[in-house]
């Protein structure tokens, strides 16, 4: 064969192959997330960066599936096993979800059959533990009293706004997450709270000062509250200035913190969350590490998360491995609807899940570490908005956050009746404003039966009440105990006012009692009038309530003071005749 013959033919020969290598590519390339992750972070990237909406079903494929096999009957066969396996974690999150607001239903004394926004658990409303296990359950369908909860959290801010108290009381953070419990119970957050402005305004735009003095994890919050409807707010760019802030304390490994030194893991998730609904948007941010858009800034934070991962699937916060982070990181991942099974967060054949897993104690609930055998309220409540976030994301559900009413509900309803083992059972959107409550006989001996005192412990189980019977299609029928409920919520507004008047008294003039001036134990003896005053179950609201009542001025008992006089008396006696008899012998 001649010389140009056999260059003709390896010429033929390199393009056949380019040809083959193209086409392997192009079809056949599909990987598992276990056998390659190069080609798993190419996917992932690509879906990050893109301008492509891929579906669902997709990325399973993409990102879970075995490489394609041409038999259809093989790849069927894969595919009813990932459904399978899938369907299995869900009923098992489903039934730890049972199990870990079963286990705080116990810490409050609350029966297992009862509501767990009542009782005890109402008295701390407006703190982070009783709001977000109030969110997190909503979020999962639970059926709950939610009226009753966002009711006495928007009686609670009206007061205080009333008192001009707000500001003082809650930080930025506090008005945010009341907003998003309170949005997510069904309750009107863009209601006038009595002074012009809304509770979703006092965690938004109305906030801009509070929040920028809190630093960035008022920032973060205060982008999640003003999106939770997707909605136009009032001041049109609070969002963008809100994440050109948040983006500007990126630092050049991709990780956020909140002193801007070193990265931490809660943060960058948090960060995540917030940024998920924006990042596809076409602008460009300033960060320390240059110009960047949205999708950059969010695979940079996401590849740090990737790297701080551990063996165990979990990650560590100051030093520690713990379940919060963990649980923080997996939220993240849902809002972006980032697979588990991502090659990047499966380390050593664990996953996150895997890993919050592990935290389980014996007792149902979740321990911070590995290390503690007892539940922890606070890991529990994070736990649980995690299961959450990934249930809803498999059940193709607005994410954590997006409190918008599910736009297709009957697909949903569907679904439910397919699979009843493992999903949430009722709608969890914000939907319940829309429900009449039925005011019970219980309910109304109760009110008789509170009434019969003045307790401010019974303030908000009076509120509750009052929500309830207001929104029962009974509501005529109770005039008369409606007008108790008023007056009983009147009165114990007032008595609250006093004590919370005494007990400001008490730690500027005299507390701690330690060697009372004149002047502050006149002051004492005015607040020992002040606190007789009011009911007597109230007064142990009272700081040192106990030590104020008995506190007398430091005079010798009776019993005492007549043995000393007795011994003064028997002493001058004594002396004078001493003095005597020394006269007499004088005189001799």
């Amino acid at each position: 064969m001649s010389m140009k013959y056999k260059r003709y033919l390896g010429f033929l020969t390199a393009i056949w192959l380019l040809l083959l290598e193209v086409l392997y590519s192009a079809d056949y390339y599909v990987c598992h997330a276990s056998k390659s992750a190069e080609c798993n972070k190419r996917i992932s990237t690509y879906l990050l960066q893109s301008n492509t909406t891929v579906s669902p079903t997709k990325q399973k494929a993409l990102l879970g599936c075995k490489k394609a096999q041409t038999s259809e009957n093989v790849e069927n066969q894969d595919t009813k096993a990932y459904i399978d396996q899938k369907q299995d974690i869900n009923r098992t999150l489903c039934e730890e979800l049972k199990q870990i607001l079963k286990w705080e239903k116990t810490q409050y004394g609350i029966d297992t059959d009862s509501s767990l926004t009542s009782g005890n658990f109402l008295n701390r409303k407006g703190s982070s533990l009783r709001d977000w296990y109030a969110f997190a359950i909503t979020r999962s369908g639970e059926e709950d009293s939610y009226q009753t909860y966002a009711v006495v959290l928007q009686e609670m801010l009206k007061q205080s706004i009333k008192e001009g108290k707000l500001r003082k009381e809650f930080k930025a953070t506090d008005l945010q997450r009341i907003c998003l419990t309170c949005a997510a119970l069904g309750g009107d957050v863009f209601a006038d709270l009595g002074n012009g402005e809304s509770m979703y305004a006092y965690a938004t735009y109305s906030s801009t000062k509070q929040i920028e003095e809190q630093g960035i994890n008022a920032c973060i919050w205060s982008i999640i509250s003003a999106d939770c409807f997707r909605t136009k707010i009032k001041e049109k760019d609070f969002v963008n200035k809100q994440i050109k802030t948040l983006v500007q304390t990126q630092q050049k490994d991709g990780s956020f913190s909140l002193d801007g030194t070193e990265g931490d893991v809660d943060v960058t998730a948090m960060a995540l969350q917030a940024l998920a609904p924006h990042y596809k948007e076409a602008q460009s941010y300033v960060t320390p590490d240059g110009k960047k858009n949205g999708r950059q800034v969010v695979a940079s934070a996401i590849n740090w998360l990737s790297k701080q991962q551990l063996d165990s699937g979990a990650f560590k916060s100051y030093e520690t491995e713990n379940a919060e982070s963990t649980a923080q990181v997996m939220i993240a991942l849902n809002s972006l609807q980032i697979p588990l099974e991502d090659s990047r967060f499966v380390k050593n054949g664990h996953t996150l899940l895997d890993a919050l897993l592990s935290f389980r104690v014996g007792d149902g609930g979740y321990a911070h570490t590995l290390q503690e055998k007892r539940g922890d309220e606070m890991t529990g409540q994070q736990v649980y908005l995690a299961y959450v976030s990934y249930l809803r994301q498999e059940q193709n559900l607005h994410s954590l956050y997006d409190l918008r009413n599910e736009t297709d509900f009957s697909t949903y309803k569907n679904t439910i009746a397919k699979h009843d083992s493992w999903v949430c059972v009722s709608n969890p959107s914000y939907t319940y404003k829309q429900n009449a409550y039925h005011f019970t006989r219980q309910e109304q001996l109760r009110v008789h039966e509170i009434c019969k005192h003045k307790s401010v412990k019974t303030y908000d189980e009076t509120i509750s009440l009052l929500a309830k019977l207001q929104l029962s299609k009974e509501r005529k029928k109770y005039q008369k105990e409606e007008k108790q409920l008023l007056e009983e919520k009147q009165a114990l507004a007032v008595e609250q006012k006093k004590i919370s008047a005494i007990n400001t008294k008490i730690l500027e003039q005299i507390y701690p009692m330690n060697h009372l001036t004149k002047e502050q134990e006149k002051k004492l003896y005015s607040l020992q009038k002040e606190i007789a005053s009011l009911e007597k179950e109230n007064q142990a609201e009272i700081f040192l309530v106990e030590e104020i009542i008995q506190y007398k001025k430091h005079k010798l008992p009776l019993g005492l003071s007549i043995v000393v006089c007795l011994g003064c008396l028997s002493m001058l006696i004594a002396t004078s005749l001493c003095l005597r008899n020394k006269k007499g012998k004088s005189h001799d």
